[in-house]
């Protein structure tokens, strides 16, 4: 008796267990073939459908990197100051137009899937960024309120016009 109490309620824990593992294997094989399949047609760091000037290695000797910091200035209880900076090497005296994009992920478990919006916050056209880097300071309420990417978008000028862009990678929002 004790047998046919124990196996609907066996049967009832894998038959709820079995599906979410088949849709997520479906969901994931999308992924990847449409990862796959748009590999040879941009360059890393770049949006596709989107048409930048960008040179082979971008415009420094290494490739940028993000950095963030939180700063509470009304202690804990209060809202931070979120910093975002960029670390670049090899930038030389040329002047660059620095700007900041944030995008809101469709899924706070993938990085890789943004939904295309992108808010732009301009950092300004800089030089020296070797002993100066770029620097911009947010509060919470000036950043999309769910999961989001950000990254650096720097671009160099040589007589009004941009000769390359580089960009950092896109890093995770911040936990506070």
């Amino acid at each position: 008796m004790k047998r046919l109490i124990l196996l609907p309620v066996l049967a009832l824990l894998f038959a709820s267990c079995s599906t979410d593992d088949i849709s997520s294997d479906v969901q994931e094989a999308q992924l990847i073939s449409n990862s796959e399949s748009a590999k040879g047609t941009t360059l890393p760091g770049i949006i596709p459908g989107n048409e930048f000037p960008v040179t082979q290695g971008g415009c420094f000797t290494t490739n940028p990197e993000g950095q963030v910091s939180l700063n509470f200035p009304n202690g804990l209880g209060g809202l931070p100051d979120i910093t975002f900076k960029a670390i670049v090497s090899g930038a030389g005296s040329s002047y660059y137009n620095v700007r900041m994009e944030v995008e809101t992920l469709v899924d706070c478990e993938d990085l890789d899937l943004g939904t295309g919006d992108v808010n732009l916050f301009s950092v300004g056209n800089l030089t020296n960024l070797d002993q100066n880097p770029p620097v911009i300071t947010l509060k919470p309420y000036d950043l999309p309120a769910d999961c989001y990417r950000w990254r650096f978008v720097i671009e160099r000028k040589v007589a009004s016009r941009f000769q390359c862009i580089s960009y950092t990678q896109w890093y995770d929002a911040p936990l506070y």
